[in-house]
């Protein structure tokens, strides 16, 4: 956690970031305030597909990357409260499965928007098996 005041958490940033290993060019520190109010705002409308709609939002987070720093676990936070306000069970994304959930975010920046949400219906079905499990012991008990 060395710096990590340095890094001004729960503040937008005021200055330039990068995502690494990527071109894909992020707002400017300018305009991360109204990026977020907007994304605010489609985040709270109702969708079909809530799926879908939840993993574009997180990829829309993401590339608006509005800290310093822990962009991709407050990504990851505000997508599990999606789902969950939705009666959805949390997206769980392993280690061993982050290359298919970078490559799902990759090519969202192209415009393919289908492989992240299955991505993550991969990681709500991860996240169901995690919770039936637990309910199971618990009623074992």
């Amino acid at each position: 956690m060395g710096g990590f005041i340095d890094k001004k958490p729960g503040e937008y940033r005021d200055g330039f970031v990068n995502l690494t290993n990527t071109d894909i060019a992020l707002p400017s520190a300018q305009e991360v305030p109204k990026r977020m109010a907007q994304l605010i705002k489609e985040m709270n409308e109702v969708e079909r597909d809530p799926i879908h709609r939840c993993a574009l939002d997180h990829f829309h987070f993401e590339i608006i990357h509005p800290f310093f720093d822990g962009n991709g676990r407050t990504g990851r936070l505000l997508m599990m409260t999606q789902l969950l306000s939705r009666k959805l069970p949390p997206a769980v994304i392993r280690i061993e499965d982050r290359y298919q959930y970078y490559w799902g975010l990759e090519k969202c920046s192209l415009k393919e928007y289908n492989t992240l949400p299955h991505v993550v219906a991969e990681g709500i079905l991860e996240g169901f098996k995690i919770l039936m499990n637990q309910e199971k012991k618990s009623k074992n008990i």
